[in-house]
């Protein structure tokens, strides 16, 4: 675009520096017809003289007449023909300058075309760009759509099931009732008296006791009430799941962070993703390919030595604390305890145990406040008999944070530190 306005710049300026020598050439055979004017005058003046020395000379005029008379014919006819071959001269001159300016104009309609050409290229981008983010809208409301439809499908499907279990409890009762009274009815009618036409029946039938069919009926009581006691745990469980998902919908949506390839927010974006989408859903085209694309920003940002590298650049970049600057420690210790609460699943975190890297730690904090660490990390190598980490660093500086901006304490940075460290030095920084 540049390359093009620059030689749109310059063609202009040759346009006009050869409209200005067109001019100039166009000019010239008028000044040439001008001077060959001059010149026929001034040999007019000279007849005219002649002449009137013939007239003071009568005796001359007989024998100059004749060259007179021709001098003045031959003088007239070139004077014409000067005049013809100057009006051709410029006419010849007019119609190579009108060449020229055609030569010109057309190349200044060729600038002009490629300057439709640009604008139309520019608006034709911007319609693209205009159909591509509606494309992207699209998209997202798509997204959003099939998210209610999942989110509708799951609630169906638990009151389906609700419904189902209902129904069969229902059913199920109606048919132990149903049972019930028939052996109720059965234990309250008399056998029936033998007489000549009815066969008997089997001696064992007969002397079935009342008391065998009474236990049959409590045994299918107790069946009975066992089925029922089932389904109303059954009912139970399925209402505790509608009324959790029913808080859970009434919960505000939970937006995933947008990644940017910042080492320090990877942990925290995937965490959001995986409470968003992976625990909502086992099928993977709901998850619309991102398993994909969790491997792979795995591959490139989730490397622990990665993670905890980009955690020490940031304390090494870290300002200078100044003593009684509670709310610049506070910011401080809120960054270590992200760190910490963030590689808490990372085996890296050893990595942050290095003495070299609790140096830099330690490095931005007053200098009285690095004192009291040096007392606490040997009191912690003496009692625990092991030496200081990165978790304990993190949890004292916390903690002197906490009462640094505690309303109720001093303002000064003595009420931070115990009277044995309140010493007169000056920090060598």
């Amino acid at each position: 675009m540049a390359s093009i306005i620059g030689f749109m710049k310059r063609a202009k300026e040759w346009i006009a520096a050869a409209h200005i020598s067109d001019q100039q050439k166009e000019n010239a055979p008028l000044k040439r017809q001008l001077e060959a004017e001059d010149v026929l005058q001034d040999g007019v003046q000279a007849d005219d003289s002649a002449s009137q020395n013939g007239v003071h000379n009568p005796g001359s005029v007989c024998s100059r007449g004749s060259r007179v008379s021709r001098s003045t014919v031959e003088s007239r006819v070139s004077v014409t023909r000067v005049r013809q071959e100057a009006e051709h001269a410029a006419l010849l001159e007019r119609a190579a300058a009108l060449k020229r300016r055609q030569q010109l104009e057309q190349e200044e309609a060729e600038l002009q075309r490629l300057e439709l050409e640009e604008n139309a290229l520019k608006k034709q981008r911007k319609k693209w760009r205009g159909i591509e983010i509606a494309r992207i809208k699209a998209k997202k409301e798509e997204l959003e759509m099939e998210t209610a439809l999942a989110e509708s499908s799951a609630k169906l499907k638990v009151l389906n099931e609700y419904e189902r279990s209902e129904d069969g409890a229902s059913s199920h009762g109606r048919r132990s009732r149903n049972r019930g009274s028939l052996r109720h009815d059965v234990t309250r009618v008399s056998p029936p008296q033998p007489d000549v036409t009815t066969p008997q029946a089997p001696p064992q039938m007969l002397q079935t006791p009342p008391m065998a069919l009474q236990d049959i009926s409590s045994h299918s009581n107790i069946s009975r009430d066992g089925d029922i006691l089932k389904v109303m745990q059954k009912q139970n469980v399925i209402t505790e799941l509608l009324v959790k998902q029913q808080k859970q919908s009434q919960l505000p949506t939970k937006d995933i962070p947008v990644f940017r390839g910042d080492a320090l927010q990877y942990k925290s974006f995937i965490r959001a993703f995986e409470h968003s989408i992976e625990q909502k859903t086992d099928n993977d085209q709901d998850k619309l390919g991102y398993k994909e694309a969790k491997r792979l920003l795995h591959k490139h940002y989730g490397d622990e030595l990665r993670i905890a590298s980009a955690y020490i650049d940031k304390a090494l970049q870290w300002p200078q604390i100044k003593s009684e600057d509670g709310k610049a420690l506070n910011a401080y210790a809120m960054f270590l305890v992200g760190c910490r609460n963030t590689m808490e699943d990372i085996e890296s975190l050893e990595e942050m145990d290095n003495p070299t890297n609790l140096r830099t730690v330690v490095s931005k904090l007053p200098y009285k406040m690095k004192e009291r660490w040096r007392a606490e990390a040997y009191n912690i190598k003496e009692r625990r008999d092991r030496r200081a980490k990165f978790t304990d660093l993190v949890s004292y500086i916390e903690r002197q944070a906490k009462i640094a901006t505690d309303p109720s304490s001093a303002t000064s940075q003595t009420a931070v530190l115990p009277p044995l460290e309140r010493t007169t030095r000056k920090d060598p920084s």
